[in-house]
């Protein structure tokens, strides 16, 4: 004899979901959210949020709620379109912090639903914009010179050397290489981790460095997300202070500072 509520426990998954013409169906979640990269489920709360985040979730691709333990559980997936996307992105940041609230993106579990928002909101920005070269990448100076500032993404140059009244000195010209960095969103998050950096004696490469930091931040579910796409675009020109002795020579013609 079968034990009571042994068929419920090999028994497929079922999501309730309603239909555009208001009536309700059971389906496998598993067929219906394939086509789905964000899939979020949050409990009722009493958030005064709450009303906009079902009507937030019922217009979305797939809407779903079930009883469990209960509780009433608001199932929403989203798909990759765009109106749809902004339906997620504002979701996320209604309902991501809710005590209850589980996030899936791309298939994975989600442990910062607010950094997602800001990820995903960003993504949509650059959406719109003509060129996403224009809207993702920013030129930063050389990462691995010994004067570069992470907090400013430039390279200071602090020479030890001060001028006295009445030395005689020269502006020397130096170059600073500079950098296209992938994600302006990544710098942007950077700045609260300083532990992301790069390390010239490291056996990966500049781009995974880029790419494991994203996953740490958080960013590489942006579909524009690509790592390789660090390079050098070109240098800069900086002046240098020197002494005469250091800089001159016989035959040159410095310009001369008093």
């Amino acid at each position: 004899m079968e034990a009571p509520g042994a068929s419920d426990v090999n028994a497929s998954p079922t999501l309730t979901i309603r239909l555009q013409d208001g009536q309700l169906q059971l389906i496998d979640p598993l067929d219906v959210l394939k086509d789905c990269v964000i899939f979020i489920i949050f409990p009722n709360s009493r958030s005064e949020n709450l009303p906009i985040a079902i009507s937030l979730a019922q217009s979305t691709t797939v809407y779903g709620e079930q009883k469990v333990g209960g509780r009433t559980m608001h199932w929403a997936g989203i798909t990759s379109a765009l109106e749809d996307l902004k339906r997620g992105a504002e979701l996320l940041r209604l309902a991501g912090s809710w005590k209850g609230t589980m996030t899936q993106i791309n298939g994975e579990f989600v442990s910062d639903p607010f950094n997602a928002y800001l990820t995903i909101s960003c993504y949509l920005e650059g959406r719109q914009c003509t060129s996403q070269t224009a809207h993702c990448h920013r030129v930063i100076d050389d990462p691995f010179h010994q004067n570069f500032d992470a907090f400013t993404q430039t390279v200071k140059i602090d020479p030890t050397y001060r001028p006295n009244l009445g030395d005689v000195v020269v502006v020397a010209t130096d170059h600073v290489k500079q950098y296209a960095f992938p994600c302006k969103r990544m710098l942007e998050q950077s700045l609260f981790h300083s532990q992301f950096k790069f390390e010239q004696a490291h056996r990966a490469t500049p781009q995974d460095h880029i790419q494991a930091a994203a996953v740490e931040y958080g960013i590489n579910i942006c579909p524009f997300f690509d790592s390789s796409k660090f390079r050098e675009v070109g240098a800069r020109e900086v002046e240098v202070v020197l002494p005469m002795k250091m800089a001159g020579g016989p035959g040159s013609t410095p310009e001369q500072h008093p």
